[in-house]
């Protein structure tokens, strides 16, 4: 593998990280929101500038399998250490809150 190649991998491992945190996060939101309302949620995402509106549980979980498919993608190139230490920050986030 040359080194192009092989940088251009790294970069797409760095960039699974950030979306699996970025949907992570997401993910804990809407699902707290949805249970408290018991309605549409709407999440804005300051990475893309967008919104993203969930109708329901369903999509909700969608966040999670994106998450967990970016995971598998960055253990898949190496960066397992990486995606784990991603992953305990969120936690302890979330015990903060």
């Amino acid at each position: 593998m040359s080194t192009q190649a092989a940088l251009h991998v790294a970069q797409d491992a760095v960039r699974d990280v950030t979306h699996m945190a970025r949907a992570l996060r997401h993910y804990h939101a809407a699902r707290s929101e949805m249970a408290c309302t018991r309605r549409p949620v709407v999440l804005y995402d300051q990475a893309t500038g967008s919104k993203l509106r969930l109708e329901s549980m369903k999509d909700v979980r969608m966040l999670l399998f994106a998450a967990a498919s970016a995971y598998r993608g960055a253990r898949a190139a190496g960066l397992t250490e990486m995606a784990n230490d991603a992953l305990r920050q969120i936690r302890s986030e979330r015990r903060q809150m």
